[in-house]
């Protein structure tokens, strides 16, 4: 009888510590509620990005994609997209969340090449971890969307003249993609609190 009272004590408590790395907060400029969570030192959105601002986009034009992928943001849009209180990480912030998910060093500073080895499932799947990930694609100017359900595209706060690192994750493999893609392409927005 103590050992079952001592495991569902256990197992309460540890459930407690895990939902307490998960809140929401508001975005005061247009009422939306976005789940957040803690990953090692840092607190990460959850969701997507979806406030509208000029050089912002639905896939396809179409607002149900809004409501379920985010938006999608050339990159000087992106650096404007996360509320008070936030900023698009930085490429650097993108790294330290890669290493804390397990990639090695020598994986985290390849450039053009994919990286790591189960890095993307934990942000799609891991449900504790509770990043959420989810394949929204991108947007190339002028008006065409490309891979949606397929892969994920996100900025980075940290551009190179016309250029800006990314991240991209693909349904199916466990690794990340690093690169600088021109700051006209449009993609997905997660935020870092500050």
């Amino acid at each position: 009888m103590r050992i079952l009272i001592l495991f569902s004590a256990l197992f309460f408590v540890s459930n407690i510590s895990a939902n307490a790395q998960h809140d929401t907060i508001v975005d005061t400029r247009d009422g939306k509620v976005y789940k957040t969570t803690q990953i090692g030192e840092m607190v990460w959105m959850a969701e997507n990005v979806d406030f509208k601002i000029e050089k912002s986009y639905c896939y396809s034009n179409k607002v149900e994609n809004c409501e379920t992928y985010g938006r999608l943001y050339r990159w000087d849009a992106a650096t404007k997209a996360c509320p008070e209180g936030w900023h698009l990480p930085t490429e650097e912030e993108w790294q330290i969340l890669e290493k804390e998910l397990g990639m090695t060093e020598t994986e985290l500073v390849k450039e053009n090449n994919w990286r790591g080895n189960d890095q993307a499932t934990k942000l799609v799947s891991d449900s504790l971890l509770g990043f959420n990930m989810l394949f929204a694609g991108y947007h190339n100017p002028p008006s065409n969307s490309f891979l949606i359900g397929m892969q994920s595209f996100f900025w980075t706060a940290t551009d190179v003249h016309t250029h800006a690192w990314y991240r991209q994750m693909r349904d199916g493999s466990g690794q990340i993609f690093r690169k600088t893609r021109p700051k006209s392409w449009g993609m997905s927005v997660r935020c870092v609190k500050d």
